[in-house]
């Protein structure tokens, strides 16, 4: 699967690339952990399954 963001900010753009570097991933190893990340914690407080 194929997903595009448009109108993302320039500077979260830029941020995420270094933190990304930084931790060694690509930018799409870190979005998968953040949002994988984000959906445990939303589970625990009673969110969607």
């Amino acid at each position: 699967m194929t997903v595009n963001i448009r109108d993302f900010p320039d500077k979260l753009h830029r941020e995420t690339k270094i933190q990304a570097a930084i931790e060694g991933t690509t930018l799409k190893g870190l979005i998968i952990k953040a949002l994988t990340e984000y959906l445990k914690r939303a589970k625990k407080k009673g969110g969607r399954s």
